[in-house]
């Protein structure tokens, strides 16, 4: 995926929770930019994107904003934006992670994928006593907008899973387990007292569904799976 595709995902998904979620919340919560994506000027990211030590890892992948509950201020957390639209459709990949997870029904839609270096860093930070949320909106899930700490998150597999680039460059990836984490709408209540307004949430699904919807691997025999499918759950 060029970054130009990662750059309209990214965009995509923050203005559409901006509309639909975040300004209905505006007098309680407080969605700052402070990352790599929103503050490092485009040139420099050019020059640190093959940048492989600690130091650079943790530039490039600190979230890229903060949260403030105003009535709350002490649950003060970062949050990162992640967009999954392809699903994996190897069986026996899924097989030797349900094996190895103890899950022997893991099924495609309820595997997520982000870059192993971004959840290194969120697991770190964790580690040194952040608070570090990931919001992921997973085009073929049941619940299309989970969300929930770092640590919550259970690590199905870790593998080398290649994009090549004009230069080469290998991206590693992990993969996740979609139900260790809230629907968003769940983590507001239970860690705010919010509510999302329903009209607003499917309002907000439904344009990330058309703007992001699922693309299927050429050789994926999911292609005619339809996200419409299952119908959405909001808890």
């Amino acid at each position: 995926m060029s970054f130009g595709e990662r750059l309209h995902q990214a965009e995509t998904l923050v203005n559409t929770l901006q509309t639909h979620i975040w300004g209905p919340l505006s007098r309680r919560l407080e969605i700052v930019p402070y990352g790599y994506e929103t503050h490092i000027p485009p040139g420099i990211r050019t020059a640190m994107r093959f940048l492989r030590t600690p130091t650079a890892k943790f530039v490039r992948f600190t979230p890229d904003f903060f949260v403030l509950d105003k009535q709350k201020p002490n649950t003060l957390y970062l949050l990162e934006y992640k967009v999954t639209q392809t699903p994996l459709f190897s069986q026996s990949r899924l097989r030797q992670m349900g094996q190895a997870a103890n899950l022997p029904d893991l099924d495609w839609p309820d595997v997520g994928q982000m870059e192993a270096d971004a959840y290194d860093n969120y697991l770190h930070l964790h580690e040194a006593g952040l608070r570090v949320i990931l919001l992921n909106y997973c085009a073929y899930h049941t619940r299309p907008l989970l969300c929930d700490f770092i640590q919550n998150i259970q690590l199905l597999h870790r593998d080398v899973v290649t994009t090549q680039t004009k230069k080469g460059s290998r991206t590693p990836f992990i993969n996740f387990y979609c139900p260790t984490m809230r629907q968003l709408s769940r983590f507001l209540y239970d860690e705010h007292g919010l509510k999302i307004d329903d009209h607003a949430y499917t309002q907000a699904v439904t344009t990330l569904q058309a703007e992001l919807p699922i693309t299927h691997h050429p050789k994926s025999p999911l292609l005619s799976y339809n996200s419409t499918s299952y119908p959405e759950n909001k808890n």
